[in-house]
């Protein structure tokens, strides 16, 4: 869990997330296995085994969401984060000046439900609550496994017909095909890839690309205005902004 701008002094103490999947019971087998994983050991990683399942579960909040609560402009602009399960672990100080909320259908720990609420941040444990509340940006958090899966089971029949659907998949092909295909044809839809997460620019933002695409916003002035208010939330904070095809 780390790449070059987050590590470039060495990976002491930097997570290494694996789960072996297929290893004969052979001695050469199970020795190149070995000797693969005792390279990462040597080099200081912090060694962790975990199903693929608890991985798709638990991975995604480390990342986006928790450097983006503070981002958000000031205003009426509601945002909502779905499928983030451990939000808020990181800068939780700049969480105090919008109004957003977090929903998640796997269980949320009592010590996050917590520091949402010290946080001001709203915490729904079912979606159908929270899409009662109509927010305006709905921002998909979820691992690209489990994307479709958190698709199709959102209430979606509860939301605005002007809602915005953001995702922050680092691939773009995949969930474009799935929002169009799933998602009616009313909703607004942005891509995007922010190119840098806590660990990569714990200094701010500054010249990093925050690469999006437009797939579907109407012509309308207040369908037009929410897309740019949240995109503003990044130029504000010096993104280099990337518009480019998925």
């Amino acid at each position: 869990m780390f790449v070059p701008e987050s590590a470039p002094d060495g990976y002491t103490r930097l997570t290494f997330i694996f789960e072996k999947v297929s290893i004969l019971d052979e001695d050469h087998c199970v020795s190149y296995c070995e000797m693969f994983s005792n390279t990462l050991v040597r080099e200081g990683h912090r060694m962790v085994q975990m199903s693929r399942v608890d991985h798709d579960r638990y991975a995604p909040g480390l990342h986006f969401i928790t450097h983006t609560v503070g981002r958000i402009p000031e205003g009426p602009l509601r945002v909502c984060a779905i499928g983030a399960t451990q939000l808020f672990d990181y800068e939780s100080k700049l969480a105090k000046e919008f109004t957003i909320s977090s929903a998640s259908r796997s269980q949320f720990s009592a010590s996050a439900t917590s520091t949402t609420k010290n946080l001001g941040v709203s915490f729904f444990q079912n979606p159908d609550d929270l899409y009662e509340e109509h927010p305006e940006v709905i921002l998909l958090c979820s691992s690209i496994i489990s994307t479709e899966r958190v698709l199709i089971t959102l209430p979606l029949q509860r939301l605005k017909r002007s809602t915005l659907f953001v995702d922050v998949l680092s691939v773009k092909e995949f969930p474009k095909k799935l929002l169009l295909e799933i998602f009616p044809s009313y909703f607004n839809v942005l891509c995007t890839h922010p190119m840098f997460g806590p660990k990569s620019a714990p200094d701010g933002w500054t010249g990093l690309p925050f690469v999006f695409k437009k797939v579907r916003i109407f012509d309308e002035e207040h369908r037009i205005s929410r897309c740019e208010k949240f995109l503003n939330a990044f130029a504000k904070e010096d993104c280099r902004m990337v518009e480019m095809s998925c």
